[in-house]
C-alpha cells in the first residue's frame, strides 16, 4: 500500500524491520545517528559488536525467510552452517547435557552479521538511510496518531508509520510521558553479568572434531566461559561472570578468569589459542521487558527490537527477537492491515514471545544470590526444583535434551510440558532416576574427546595477546585518576590508551554503570571533568553530545562520557565528579 515507513535505528533489529515493510511500501527510511561501515568493521553504537554472538534457529530461519539472499550471503562472507546442540557440548551444573541433533545454526562476529545484512537491506530499491538522530515524535494536533519524528537538526520527517528500534535506551517512552501518555508496564530481573571476548584461532584437533564448547555460570557458580566458533576460521573466546564478578581484559586474568568455569577444558584449550584481536570487556545489568502491547499508544507507533524486551545476552534472544518483530510485522502488512491498525496487529503477538523469552531468561537470573527484580516474581521453590529435574534429566535422556533444545532454541517453553516428561520428573524425584555414568559429572572430559588431547599443551607459536590501542600514547605509562563520589575520593592508577570509563569500572566506582561497555550508546558512565582538564580533553563529539542530552543527572558545561575520553599524559592528576544518577 502507498506509504512511508521510518525506523528509528540501524540496528539489526531496524535493518530487519526495514526488510520487512519495504515489499509493501513507496519508501522505507531508517535515521540512524552513527556512520555505517561500509565493510565488517565495529560500529560505534553496538559496543557489544565485540562480544560473543549466538543467533537461535528461530532467528535464523525468520531472518532467511525476510532476506532470501541471506544465508548465501553469509556463507559467502565465512560463515559457518553447525548445529549447535549437536557440535557443542555443554557442561551444565549436573553434567554433560546430552548431544542431540537439531537444526541449522549459523556462525558468525557480529561485524560480520551486521555487514551481510546491510548489503542485503540496503541493497533494496526503496530503502535509504539518513545519518541524524530521532529527538522526538511528531504527533497530530489532538495527539492521538504519530505523523513523523523530529530530527536533531530541527527537520520533521514525515511518515505513516514510525518503527521505533533505537534500543535498551530508547527515547521513546520518555517522549510519550512528557506528551502525557502512561509509561509502559516494565518488568526487570537483573543478575548484572560482565562478559570478556577475544576472537581467535583454535589449533587442529584441539576440540576433537566438535565446534566449541561451552560452560555457562551457574547460581551455585558464578564463573563460566564458552567457546563458539565464528566467521573464517575464527573462534569467539569469552569468559562469563555473574553478580558484578566481572572478568578482566588484561591477558593473564582473562585465562585466570577462564580457568574458574566449571569445566577445565576451557582453560586448557584456551592457552593453545592464537588470539586474533584484543580481549574486550560488556557489561549488562539483566532482562528488561516493556509491555507496549498493553500501553495507551498513539496509532502509527510501533516498538520492536531491545527497546521492547532486551534480554540477557548469556541466553542469546536478542537477535532472534529482532526478527521475530519483524516477521510479525511483514505478516501484518502482507494481510493488509491498515496504518492505524498494524502497530497493535504487531505489538500484541510480538509481546507474547517477549513474554515466554523474559520468563525463561528471568527465571533463571532471578535464582542468582543477590539478583535484583521489580515487578517480576521469580519462580516457586516447587518451580525451581523442576527446572533441577529438567537440567539433570537432559544430561541422561536424550528425548528430554532434545525438549530442551527445543524450549531454548524456538522459544517454546510448552515443549517442556508434556505428560511423559511430568512422569520422568516425577521418577527423579522418587530417586527412581539412573545414575549417570562417570563421563557425565566429569568436567575434564568432553564426551568423546580423548583426555590426552585435553591435557596437551600447544607447540603453537603464541601471538600477543593484547595489541596497543592506535594511541600515540606509551603503553607502559600510568595516569593518576581521581573520582570524586558523594565528598569522597577514589584513587586509581590506570594505564595510558584505558579509557576513563575502563579504569572506573575496574575501580569499582559507584554511579558508573557503563552498561553498553564503552560505544557511548547509554549515557550511564556520565561524570563532571575538572575545568583544567576540560580544555585538553576537548569538546564531544556529536554522538557524545547526543547521549549527553539524555542522562539523567543534570547536564553541565563539564559532562562528559567516561567511555569517551582516552587517557594520555597530559590527563595525568585528571579529577572527575561522579553524579549519583537513578537507575
Amino acid at each position: 500500500m502507498p506509504g512511508h515507513v521510518v525506523v528509528i535505528g540501524g540496528s539489526i533489529s531496524g535493518l530487519l524491520a526495514a526488510a520487512a515493510a519495504s515489499p509493501y511500501c513507496d519508501q522505507v527510511t531508517i535515521v540512524e545517528r552513527d556512520h555505517l561501515p561500509d565493510g565488517p568493521t565495529p560500529r560505534d553504537g553496538a559496543p557489544q559488536g565485540h562480544q560473543v554472538h549466538v543467533l537461535l534457529p528461530l532467528g535464523f530461519e525468520r531472518m532467511c525467510a525476510l532476506l532470501p539472499g541471506l544465508r548465501q550471503g553469509f556463507l559467502d562472507a565465512g560463515s559457518l552452517i553447525y548445529d549447535q546442540a549437536a557440535d557443542v557440548p555443554e557442561y551444565t551444573s549436573a553434567g554433560w547435557r546430552v548431544l542431540v541433533p537439531s537444526t541449522d545454526s549459523i556462525a558468525f562476529r557480529r561485524i560480520v552479521l551486521e555487514h551481510v545484512l546491510r548489503q542485503q537491506v540496503l541493497g533494496l530499491p526503496n530503502v535509504r538511510i539518513v545519518r541524524n538522530s530521532a529527538q522526538n515524535l511528531v504527533l497530530s494536533e489532538n495527539r492521538e496518531t504519530v505523523e513523523g519524528i523530529r530530527l536533531r537538526d530541527g527537520a520533521r520527517l514525515t511518515a505513516d508509520l514510525v518503527v521505533d528500534c533505537s534500543g535498551r535506551r530508547s527515547r521513546v517512552e520518555s517522549w510519550l510521558t512528557e506528551a502525557g501518555f502512561p509509561a509502559p508496564e516494565r518488568m526487570t530481573a537483573y543478575a548484572f553479568t560482565g562478559y570478556a571476548t577475544q576472537f581467535v584461532r583454535v589449533p587442529p584437533g584441539a576440540l576433537d572434531g566438535f565446534k566449541g564448547v561451552v560452560a555457562f555460570p551457574t547460581p551455585e557458580h558464578l564463573y563460566g566461559a564458552v567457546l563458539l566458533p565464528g566467521d573464517n576460521g575464527i573462534h569467539q573466546l569469552t569468559a562469563l561472570g555473574m553478580m558484578r564478578n566481572f572478568p578482566p581484559r588484561d591477558p593473564d586474568g582473562f585465562l585466570n578468569f577462564i580457568d574458574k568455569a566449571r569445566s577445565p577444558i576451557l582453560g586448557k584449550i584456551a592457552r593453545q589459542c592464537v588470539p586474533v584481536g584484543d580481549i574486550k570487556v560488556y557489561h549488562q545489568p539483566g532482562n528488561l521487558r516493556r509491555r507496549w502491547e498493553s500501553a495507551s499508544l498513539p496509532r502509527r507507533l510501533l516498538v520492536l527490537g531491545d527497546a521492547a524486551g532486551s534480554m540477557n545476552p548469556l541466553y542469546a534472544q536478542g537477535m532472534t527477537l529482532a526478527a521475530l518483530g519483524a516477521d510479525h510485522l511483514r505478516r501484518s502488512l502482507d494481510e493488509g492491515t491498515g496504518w492505524d491498525d498494524l502497530p497493535r496487529a504487531v505489538q500484541v503477538p510480538f509481546g507474547g514471545m517477549i513474554e515466554a523469552a523474559f520468563t525463561m531468561c528471568a527465571a533463571v537470573d532471578s535464582s542468582f544470590p543477590g539478583a535484583e527484580v521489580d515487578n517480576y516474581t521469580p519462580p516457586s521453590a516447587e518451580e525451581a526444583e523442576l527446572g533441577i529435574a529438567v537440567e539433570e534429566l537432559s544430561t541422561l535422556d536424550a528425548t528430554v535434551a532434545a525438549q530442551f533444545v527445543e524450549a531454548a532454541f524456538w522459544i517454546r517453553p510448552e515443549a517442556l510440558q508434556t505428560a511423559e516428561l511430568d512422569d520422568k520428573i516425577t521418577a527423579w524425584r522418587e530417586g527412581r532416576s539412573p545414575a549417570p555414568p562417570a563421563w557425565v559429572t566429569d568436567p575434564s572430559r568432553m564426551p568423546g574427546v580423548a583426555e590426552a588431547v585435553i591435557a596437551a599443551t600447544t607447540t603453537a607459536v603464541q601471538e600477543p595477546r593484547h595489541q596497543a590501542e592506535d594511541l600515540d600514547v606509551d603503553q607502559g605509562e600510568t595516569i593518576a585518576v581521581r573520582f570524586r563520589v558523594d565528598g569522597t575520593y577514589i584513587s586509581a592508577a590506570a594505564r595510558a590508551g584505558d579509557t576513563l570509563m575502563e579504569v572506573a569500572v575496574e575501580a569499582g566506582v559507584p554511579g558508573i554503570i557503563a552498561e553498553c561497555g564503552g560505544g557511548g550508546a547509554c549515557g550511564t558512565c556520565h561524570v563532571y571533568v575538572s575545568a583544567d582538564h576540560a580544555d585538553v580533553i576537548g569538546p564531544p563529539s556529536d554522538l557524545e553530545d547526543d547521549m549527553l542530552d539524555g542522562v539523567l543527572a543534570p547536564r553541565l558545561p563539564t559532562s562528559r562520557l567516561a567511555c569517551q575520553i582516552d587517557l594520555t599524559r597530559p590527563l595525568d592528576g585528571i579529577e572527575v565528579a561522579v553524579p549519583q544518577e537513578p537507575r
